[in-house]
């Protein structure tokens, strides 16, 4: 078993801080961290650069695909793609094509602009980043991925 010395980052029997080539889990494995942090294997698609705390959303239309993009802005996307999960902060980052973990459930930090109390979805055309959904119970808003905590902590919903 590894020794991950991320406390939010460790698991039995896997590396949730590492990023590889070839596969070594089956895609959408969940792997459970510490603090109530729960993160999901996948490959990261169709990409600009990955940044910590990007926001990924499924790269094609079949959602348990498990391949993942940080584009919004171009590319393969599809407006409208679910929300997958975040690129956990101050870790190293994959790049296009890597095999690795996102977080799904949990506090984390999305790359965006939020403040305590704000519902956030990804946004429309800014890759990688969160905003606020501008949500309110007459105008529901499905691609809403967590509730910010902090301007700086979005706590995760409904991505398992």
């Amino acid at each position: 078993m590894p020794n991950i010395q991320n406390p939010g980052m460790k698991t039995i029997g896997g590396n949730l801080t590492r990023f590889t080539d070839a596969a070594e889990h089956a895609m959408g494995d969940i792997a459970y961290g510490v603090n109530g942090k729960v993160f999901r294997y996948v490959q990261f698609r169709d990409a600009v650069t990955y940044v910590a705390g990007d926001v990924c959303t499924t790269a094609l239309a079949a959602v348990d695909d498990w391949r993942v993009t940080n584009d919004r802005a171009g590319g393969g996307n599809i407006t409208g793609h679910s929300v997958v999960g975040v690129l956990p902060s101050g870790l190293a980052v994959p790049t296009q094509n890597q095999y690795g973990f996102i977080q799904v459930a949990g506090q984390c930090a999305p790359r965006g602009t939020y403040a305590a109390g704000d519902y956030v979805i990804p946004h429309a055309t800014v890759d990688g980043t969160a905003v606020v959904s501008g949500y309110t119970a007459a105008k529901a808003d499905f691609n809403i991925f967590g509730k910010a905590e902090t301007s700086a902590i979005v706590k995760l919903g409904g991505l398992l």
